[in-house]
């Protein structure tokens, strides 16, 4: 089975949100950071409170309060920026490149207009599926990204890949959160 597609900068894009969305490490980070910028801003306010300071002591309350309500949401927005210029800086080039995947019985042939590789099907370790992609994890730094929209016969795919074995993981209202 062959399937050819061109990928654009918010199919990297989603990709990287993705995966970051399911790094343990960035979820941790984002609570931490979270809980410690309010309980600072907490103690802080408390503090100028006790010492009669209370313009200050407001001021520390109320970004405590600003905080907790918005901080995650501006996490969010920071790492999709932080996403998209790491993008334009190392993918630009690959934006509206043909590529073309063969799928054989154990193999996986990839090429596009400057390389071509060739993947051992045993080797994914797992595929993501949510509304607008598959991601195909190869390894924890390699991945193929697979836009649904350009798929014709996405359903012969998914029996290929039931038929080699390998696990779908659908998650087809993921968002970026």
């Amino acid at each position: 089975m062959e399937i050819a597609y061109k990928l654009t900068e918010k199919d990297f894009l989603d990709f990287q949100m993705y995966t970051a969305s399911k790094n343990e490490r960035i979820n941790k980070k984002k609570n931490k950071s979270w809980i410690l910028i309010v309980a600072a801003s907490l103690i802080l306010g408390i503090y100028f409170y006790f010492q009669n300071n209370i313009f200050t002591s407001i001021y520390c309350l109320s970004f405590s309060i600003i905080t907790g309500l918005f901080y995650r949401k501006y996490f969010i927005w920071k790492h999709k920026k932080h996403y998209q210029n790491f993008i334009k800086e190392n993918y630009s080039k690959q934006f509206g490149k043909p590529i073309k995947l063969n799928f054989g019985n154990e193999y996986i042939h990839s090429s596009d207009k400057t390389e071509e590789g060739k993947f051992k099907l045993s080797e994914i370790e797992i595929i993501n599926e949510t509304h607008y992609h598959l991601f195909l994890k190869i390894s924890p730094s390699m991945s193929i990204i697979i836009p649904k929209r350009e798929l014709l016969d996405i359903q012969s795919l998914k029996k290929h890949i039931a038929f080699v074995g390998i696990k779908i993981n659908t998650e087809l209202d993921w968002t970026w959160k």
